[in-house]
């Protein structure tokens, strides 16, 4: 019988070569073997494209359609598969893949950012079976298209408020222009039952028909009281409703055309509120504009990460 002798050097790389060889079995087991696959010997291609988008989707500020996309998924039956594309304005909201896997595909789809785009699409397709050497295609289409023709151009303004002062308290919405301080004669705003406010205390109440409308009150005096019994102090306006204010600024206007110093619509802010530095994901800012003679204050609201106004707030005889 022969023995052999090792000193430690060997003995260690003996070891690790021992050690080396386990892991690669074991993940060889685990994770199992597969080769890269060709996917373009199944010949197969599917075309995507939303039909029948309005020309006034151009009248949309630029911000919005640089964030408005439609996607469509493709998404296997079978396994962890999946294909998804996002047409827009960069690709003329049409694109292809080529070289899909044949199998069974569920179809899912949305709209990026069509809180403020007013963008809605369906897609008649719920389910599609690929098959070798075959082109596909899945169309989207508008889900309504009068009704997003008639919301862009309700987004029109008029010439009267073209021309009106930004402290005017002149809106246009729904494509009527009318008196902040006379809103509640427009819409329904209910105030909770009972909640008591503080002195001082203020709460929004929104409309309970016109969505992303609400009002703003505040006890003024020096005891508790209901919240219907506050004093009206201002309007907010947020999500997907069509208000227009003086000089053509909606949801949606940009930081650029809004706050300027030298070729923005209101110019420098009075003061901002929030992160200084917008558009990065750090926190929302608000942008704060005072007339020196009503003590009206308008702010526009940032979200965070966001370049265009997501959110306006009017607010009354605020002397500051």
């Amino acid at each position: 019988m022969q023995i052999y002798l090792y000193d430690g050097r060997e003995l260690a790389i003996k070891r690790f070569v021992l050690s080396m060889t386990f892991i690669m079995l074991v993940a060889a087991v685990v994770a199992g073997c597969s080769k890269s696959i060709d996917a373009s010997v199944y010949n197969t291609d599917c075309e995507f494209y939303l039909e029948g988008l309005p020309e006034e989707y151009n009248l949309l500020p630029d911000e919005i359609k640089k964030e408005t996309g439609v996607w469509i998924r493709l998404g296997s039956v079978t396994s962890d598969r999946v294909y998804e594309v996002l047409l827009n304005e960069e690709n003329g909201f049409r694109q292809s893949v080529e070289g899909l896997i044949p199998g069974k595909y569920e179809v899912n789809y949305g709209v990026t950012n069509s809180r403020y785009s007013r963008l809605r699409v369906k897609v008649d397709i719920n389910n599609i079976i690929i098959e070798k050497n075959n082109h596909y295609e899945i169309p989207a289409y508008m889900a309504d298209p009068s009704e997003f023709v008639r919301e862009i151009m309700n987004l029109q303004p008029q010439d009267e408020l073209l021309n009106a002062d930004i402290f005017s308290r002149k809106v246009q919405y729904n494509g009527r222009i009318i008196d902040l301080y006379n809103i509640r004669d427009e819409m329904k705003f209910v105030a909770p039952k009972d909640k008591r406010l503080a002195p001082k205390e203020t709460i929004e109440i929104p409309s309970s028909d016109h969505e992303g409308v609400s009002i703003i009150v505040q006890n003024q005096t020096q005891k508790y009281i209901e919240a219907s019994e506050a004093t009206f102090t201002g309007v907010r306006f947020s999500r997907n409703n069509n208000v227009v204010f003086p000089k053509a600024i909606t949801l949606g206007t940009s930081l650029r055309d809004l706050a300027h110093a030298s070729e923005g619509i209101m110019g420098t802010p009075d003061y901002c509120l929030g992160s200084p530095v917008v558009y990065y994901n750090i926190d929302a800012t608000i942008l704060v504009y005072v007339d020196k003679n009503s003590g009206d204050r308008i702010s526009f609201h940032y979200e965070s990460g966001k370049s265009y106004v997501s959110s306006i707030t009017y607010e009354f005889e605020k002397y500051e």
